[in-house]
């Protein structure tokens, strides 16, 4: 099972089955799904991870990182909580802008000083409710969706503000 998992909770996992002698990798993926000439990045830790990387020779991408059981878990939810806090404060800023009626300076902005971290953005909310929130400017589902969202306690309907605010809904 390669699901993300705290660190230490991996490590009760490997006490519980160590006692049977079952071989035990910490694994962590990072990516998306794979399609043709991408795969993710399946980080693996423990004793055995360099039986696991054999499986590089099937086409999978297996980095090993060296240290215990937990550390390929705790590169894992690191990244994760990067990537996904990232996306949830842009999500919050950007319905803050909406809000106040600054979206499209704010994006304006973006674009021009910018334009990776706004594609980031923009690639990392494209699968936020699709079609949910992929409204004309200014529809009244919209606007209706942004005021009931709150900033500061929702990441979720923030992502979705967030892909409304990509499709140009402003304000």
């Amino acid at each position: 099972d390669c699901n993300a998992v705290n660190p230490q909770t991996m490590a009760r996992v490997a006490a519980e089955i160590a006692p049977s002698g079952c071989a035990l990798v910490d694994a962590g993926i990072i990516g998306g799904p794979p399609r043709d000439g991408y795969g993710p990045t399946f980080y693996v830790s423990g004793p055995q991870a360099r039986d696991f990387a054999a499986l590089g020779r099937l086409g999978l991408n297996i980095a090993i990182v060296e240290g215990p059981v937990g550390a390929a878990s705790a590169v894992k939810m690191s990244y994760a909580g990067i990537t996904k806090g990232l996306t949830a404060l842009a999500a919050a800023m950007m319905l803050a802008a909406s809000r106040a009626g600054t979206a499209e300076v704010l994006h304006a902005e973006l674009a021009k000083s910018q334009p990776a971290l706004l594609a980031w953005f923009e690639r990392m909310t494209a699968s936020v409710a699709p079609g949910s929130f992929c409204c004309p400017r200014r529809s009244m589902m919209c606007r209706a969706t942004q005021a009931s969202m709150p900033v500061q306690t929702n990441t979720s309907s923030s992502l979705s503000a967030l892909a409304c605010w990509r499709s140009n809904c402003r304000s």
